[in-house]
């Protein structure tokens, strides 16, 4: 994929973070660049990491609250701290070890039904936030 932007920041990609899963933990990412392809955004990490803390984004001058969509690759720690700022999560299955598909893996021993594989199961469990009184 070839494209055309103006990088907008260089960075060391060092930075501590203040969020739910990671507050007070010092974090390092690598050398990391903002690059501004005709108004998109594109945060390139040296390291691979998910990201955990609204943080980061605000270390890179992006308050993510302004925007209307941020895309992130990442399995399930991403929640904590985007899910109080998201009018909606849409999850992607990609190839990797992390698919929330969990019906795709090649199970074997089973005792079926079970949830959360079976749909036949899925009235017999009450999902709460943690959140909620």
């Amino acid at each position: 994929l070839e494209v055309t932007g103006r990088v907008k920041l260089i960075w060391d990609g060092k930075w501590l973070g203040k969020g739910p899963m990671s507050a007070g933990v010092s974090h390092d990412n690598g050398y990391t660049v903002v690059i501004d392809i005709n108004g998109l955004l594109l945060v390139l990490t040296e390291k691979r990491m998910q990201i955990t803390d609204l943080q980061f984004y605000r270390c890179l001058g992006i308050e993510p609250k302004d925007k209307q969509i941020l895309a992130v690759y990442s399995s399930v720690h991403y929640r904590a701290a985007h899910d109080p700022i998201a009018e909606r999560i849409i999850e992607v299955d990609t190839p990797g070890l992390a698919s929330p598909r969990l019906a795709g893996y090649p199970w074997q021993h089973l005792k079926r039904p079970i949830f959360p594989l079976d749909p036949e199961t899925f009235d017999m469990v009450e999902w709460k936030s943690m959140t909620d009184p």
